[in-house]
Formats: C-alpha cells, sequence, structure tokens
C-alpha cells in the first residue's frame, strides 16, 4: 500500500484534473446554450456529440475517483461512510498531514460544478421552450395534437429542385 502522502498527492492531481473537465463541460454547455438560443442545428449537433464525449470521460474519471478515495479513506482510518473530501481533509488535517490544496480544490470543484449545473438547467429549459414551440407549430399545421391525425395529415419534406 502506498503511504498516506502519495495517496493525498494523487487525489489532487485527480482533483486537478476533475475541475478541468468541469471547466470543459461548462464551455460545451455555454455554447449548446448559444446555438439553442441561436436556433443553429449544425452547431448543436457538435455541442451534443462535444458532450457525450465529456460524460463517457466522466464516467472514466469517477471510477478513478471512487477506487482513489476509498483507499485514501482507509489509509486515513476513515469509516466508509466518512469518505468524502471535507473528511478527508480534516482527517489529513488532524493527522498533520498537508491537505490544505485539497481543501481549496475542494471548494473549487464544487463552484464549477454549480456552474455546470446552473448551465445545464439553462440549456434544459431553452429545450422545453423550443419543443412546446415545435408542438405548437404542428398543431396548427395539422390541426391536432393527436397522432392519428398527425399520421394522416402527411408529413413536411425538406426537397432539392
Amino acid at each position: 500500500m502506498q503511504s498516506t502522502s502519495v495517496l493525498l498527492k494523487q487525489l489532487e492531481a485527480h482533483l486537478q484534473e476533475e475541475i478541468g473537465a468541469q471547466d470543459r463541460l461548462f464551455l460545451v454547455l455555454s455554447q449548446h446554450e448559444l446555438a439553442l438560443h441561436g436556433g443553429r442545428p449544425p452547431q448543436n449537433l457538435h455541442g451534443a456529440r462535444e458532450f457525450e464525449s465529456e460524460m463517457a470521460a466522466a464516467q472514466v474519471r469517477g471510477a478513478r475517483r471512487r477506487a482513489l478515495v476509498s483507499e485514501v479513506g482507509r489509509a486515513l482510518s476513515l469509516p466508509e461512510s466518512k469518505w468524502t473530501l471535507e473528511s478527508i481533509v480534516a482527517r489529513g488535517g488532524e493527522l498533520g498531514l498537508t491537505t490544505d490544496r485539497l481543501g481549496r480544490q475542494r471548494e473549487d470543484l464544487r463552484r464549477s460544478l454549480a456552474q455546470v449545473q446552473r448551465c445545464a438547467r439553462r440549456c434544459d429549459r431553452a429545450t422545453k421552450v423550443q419543443r412546446a414551440l415545435l408542438a405548437a407549430s404542428l398543431e396548427a399545421l395539422v390541426g391536432s395534437r393527436d397522432a392519428r391525425a398527425h399520421a394522416e395529415a402527411g408529413c413536411l419534406v425538406d426537397q432539392e429542385v
């Protein structure tokens, strides 16, 4: 088993990577939000692909984080229910380990996550508004919200001559 100091340094490196990833995700979501408000579907599609890529990477980072936090928690003799960054910082400090940077990173990560969450909520609202507008437009064209009426009314075709 690695020394606790080495594990804490690895956790710091992981948190730095996670903060960077959240910043990238915020950028992707911000661009998607602008595309939603500007009605630019190709940019929406590109943003969706970038979002999917970031989310796939988040799965890998999440597994790595869980393993690292559990290793640090055990090294600090913390009960499993206390394997949080806050508890790790506090316990490390009690043991005389340097956890100042880890504490700052915890706060930076919290701010980044809140920023991403706010932007994701705005994107969600914009998407719902667009969906409602499209539904209302189709209802005006077809004359009904009934699914059978839509099927019997034909379809709109994008045709080049």
